[in-house]
């Protein structure tokens, strides 16, 4: 269980060239962004709808990036081609998590 980091991290200064953080659902997708937030001490998005129940429980934990998918943010966690998400977004980069 990992501590809120929304009170030391913060939202980016404008990112041209966005990053998915691709994975299967269930592959550790979200742990690796509270970590990519822990080391950085920034926000990274996501393409889920921040209504749904898991993603007001991520946002409740400091994830505050949930829904975000403009240049805020560097690094944006997708499911993508498995589930269509939320929002539609352009990378020009690409992490693939893979468990």
């Amino acid at each position: 269980s990992s501590s809120s980091s929304s009170s030391s991290s913060s939202f980016s200064v404008p990112h041209p060239a966005r990053t998915a953080l691709a994975s299967y659902p269930r592959s550790g997708n979200s742990l690796l962004r509270s970590m990519i937030e822990q080391i950085s001490l920034t926000f990274t998005g996501s393409d889920a709808d921040p209504t749904r129940k898991l993603n007001r429980h991520l946002i409740q934990k400091g994830m505050m990036g949930e829904g975000v998918v403009d240049s805020r943010v560097f690094a944006i966690k997708t499911h993508y081609p498995e589930k269509l998400g939320y929002c539609n977004f352009k990378v020009s980069k690409a992490i693939l998590l893979v468990r």
